[in-house]
């Protein structure tokens, strides 16, 4: 109730107000699916703790008003009261000493905290069903059972020790932690937490976390972009080049301007650890290339083919206006670890000053993306696309499913990637990943730059 309200005698509450009969009918709501539709004294109490659920249970009651046949007058009665509750794989629970229900998810005070909570929680609703609360670490002081995630001022004792590549879960006076010092870590922690849960055998799941477990296993993965500049190859620009990929050992990475001479060069420097695909996109499979590196150890090559950005996708070709001929490189990979599958896909667009061309080129680029046969699995785009953000191209990708990493990561060191312009990009394909962390690397060798561009690394995880 606000300063100086009343409650009204007769109410429809719905939902999680703050009115104590709401309280009441609350405790017997635990789960997403869960929903109640009771009278407490002369209020109709609608009960459920997810907007899902809320809507399943309207639907349910104005299904019982359409049914009747009084004109005008509507009697909810005892015998119309109606609690459903959906079954679960686990019935309960218990966390340190307390039921899930009762905890608040508080996070830290910063962008990827949010966004880490946010996480956790859709993580708990769609495999268990429990719906939490969450609340930055500055506003929870009046919280009782706190559900701490990511690296919040509160820290275990048990923590305190821990190294920067190592996280924590356990509980502490009456609080549970999920805590680490990285997004990735963090998001390792919530895993342990899950794995912890689905290897208990009992309807009931008890941990009681009093000893905490810690770990250092790191579940990311990274993708990157980097145009290469076919202009002007040194040996010393080359092994600039070559350095700064070992230096990040992205799982995968996309590359444009990448001349016979330059794929040659990259093989001969990363071939220990990177497998290849990708043709040249000129007659004969010669000119530059705009291809993909894997790394061996993380993924398995299942499938992977070149296109041309034109009507006539599959031979060497070019849309009208096109200064070049243009194509993208796909590949579909499987995680070595647990079999998950997605496709990369990398491009090149062209560098006219026509914008109306690049539109063409990635129309066709989006069209393979949504209805090719790998459109349902998790799509990472990457390349030099020759345009800024707000441009006709970027717009009709990002309105086709796919979501800027810029926007979307947790930690940001943003740049421009080429001259005083960002137009290089690493986008993914929506509610298909958890986006940790962009970086533009623009670290130079003594005066040199290793290409005109600078590379994009993005690190992310599969939700």
């Amino acid at each position: 109730l606000a300063k100086g309200e009343t409650a009204g005698e007769l109410e429809i509450l719905i939902g999680r107000t703050n009115r104590a009969e709401s309280a009441e009918i609350e405790k017997l709501i635990k789960r997403a699916d869960d929903y109640a539709i009771r009278m407490v004294g002369k209020k109709l109490i609608v009960m459920a703790v997810s907007d899902s659920a809320v809507e399943k249970a309207l639907r349910v009651l104005l299904d019982s008003i359409d049914k009747l046949d009084r004109k005008g007058e509507y009697f909810f009665t005892a015998a119309m009261e109606k609690t459903e509750c959906k079954q679960y794989a686990v019935d309960n629970i218990v966390l340190g000493e307390k039921e899930m229900s009762e905890y608040t998810v508080v996070y830290a005070n910063d962008d990827w905290g949010k966004k880490m909570a946010n996480d956790l929680c859709d993580m708990l609703e769609t495999k268990y069903g429990y719906t939490l609360k969450k609340v930055n670490e500055s506003d929870a002081g009046n919280v009782q059972n706190k559900l701490y995630v990511g690296s919040t001022k509160a820290v275990p004792s048990a923590a305190k020790a821990l190294g920067t590549g190592e996280y924590f879960v356990g509980a502490e006076q009456g609080n549970v932690f999920l805590y680490a010092k990285s997004p990735s870590l963090t998001y390792s922690a919530v895993h342990k937490l899950a794995d912890m849960i689905d290897g208990t055998d009992t309807p009931t799941v008890t941990l009681d976390l009093k000893d905490g477990v810690s770990g250092s296993e790191d579940n990311s993965l990274s993708a990157m972009t980097f145009n290469v500049w076919v202009g002007s190859i040194t040996d010393s620009r080359a092994d600039h080049v070559i350095e700064t990929i070992k230096k990040y050992m992205p799982d995968t990475l996309g590359v444009q301007e990448a001349s016979e001479e330059w794929i040659i060069r990259l093989k001969n420097g990363l071939s220990e650890d990177y497998g290849y695909v990708g043709v040249g996109r000129d007659k004969g499979g010669s000119g530059e290339h705009s291809g993909i590196f894997y790394k061996k150890s993380t993924l398995k090559l299942i499938d992977d083919d070149t296109k041309w950005l034109s009507s006539t996708p599959d031979k060497v070709s070019k849309v009208e206006g096109s200064i070049c001929n243009r194509v993208f490189t796909y590949a579909v990979f499987e995680r070595k670890s647990d079999g998950t599958r997605f496709m990369h896909v990398n491009t090149h667009t062209d560098h006219t000053s026509d914008e109306n061309v690049r539109l063409e080129q990635v129309k066709v680029l989006m069209e393979f993306v949504t209805t090719c046969k790998y459109k349902d699995l998790p799509i990472i785009i990457s390349g030099d696309l020759n345009a800024v953000k707000a441009a006709a191209s970027i717009q009709h990708v990002l309105k086709n499913g796919m979501k800027d990493s810029l926007t979307e990561a947790m930690v940001k060191d943003e740049g421009y990637t080429f001259a005083t312009r960002v137009i290089d990009y690493v986008m993914f394909s929506e509610n298909d990943f958890s986006v940790y962390e962009y970086e533009v690397y623009d670290h130079k060798y003594g005066n040199n730059d290793p290409s005109d561009h600078c590379p994009v690394i993005v690190r992310y995880e599969f939700k």
